[in-house]
């Protein structure tokens, strides 16, 4: 069996940059080379296309620089109970309709969380009802 040995000696290393008692300013800020993107706190909803068609022409140049995903997250459009999604055809925005197939399950949860809260009023009233019926008079 060889075995070697190495031994290396280290070096401290001495700071480079000496700080400038005279320079008052702060230290730059680090940019990040990622931008953040912030969640989507408002969402308009529109019920026909028309209002949606008015919106977009006054908020064209904003809005044709934003990708569809980001326009479906701040738009819900829903006409007759038909979500419609926003779509760009050859650069050109478009609405087309989803099947009920692919509707989307945060639009199921939203619709469940309705029914939900209808239950839980009429269990409410008949709870009250029934609290009326069973006071005694005094």
């Amino acid at each position: 069996m060889n075995f070697i040995f190495v031994c290396m000696k280290m070096k401290r290393v001495q700071p480079i940059l000496k700080i400038d008692e005279t320079n008052t300013s702060p230290p730059p800020k680090k940019q990040s080379l990622i931008p953040i993107i912030k969640p989507i706190d408002e969402v308009i909803t529109f019920d026909n296309v028309d209002d949606f068609t008015k919106y977009y022409q006054e908020h064209k140049e904003e809005l044709e620089q934003l990708s569809t995903c980001k326009l479906n997250k701040m738009f819900k459009i829903v006409v007759d109970d038909e979500p419609l999604r926003i779509t760009k055809i050859k650069g050109e925005m478009t609405l087309r309709t989803i099947p009920k197939s692919r509707i989307t399950a945060i639009m199921r949860i939203e619709e469940l969380e309705q029914q939900q809260n209808e239950i839980i009023e009429k269990i409410n009233a008949i709870v009250n009802l029934i609290n009326q019926q069973l006071q005694l008079p005094q």
